[in-house]
């Protein structure tokens, strides 16, 4: 059976603290683990897990980063995000699909 220790080093969610960070990798895969993501309402989280996209929990100052994570906390308990949901949405951020997008936009440049 499962310990309480072992239950107590399962993740529930990804807090990502950083107000600098410019993109921050660590949130795609976080989120292919099957982890939403917790952050401050800035450029980097704003561009990999925006509001809306339903495995997000953004915030603008500490207190209200806090309610977030117990936000959070709570969807994952009752299932209103899934492991899944997050693992889906991160595929967009796979090497193949970076590929494509990548090919896509030197076919639209003119040299």
């Amino acid at each position: 059976g499962v310990t309480g220790v072992q239950t107590c080093a399962l993740p529930i969610l990804f807090f990502f603290p950083s107000k600098m960070d410019s993109f921050g990798l660590v949130m795609p895969e976080a989120l292919s683990m099957g982890l939403p993501v917790v952050g401050f309402d800035t450029n980097g989280p704003q561009d990999v897990v925006p509001h809306g996209c339903g495995v997000s929990y953004l915030a603008n100052t500490d207190k209200e980063i806090a309610e977030q994570a117990a936000l959070a906390w709570y969807d994952v308990q009752n299932g209103t995000v899934t492991g899944q949901q997050c693992h889906d949405y991160a595929q967009q951020f796979s090497w193949e699909i970076a590929m494509e997008k990548f090919k896509q936009s030197l076919f639209r440049t003119k040299f």
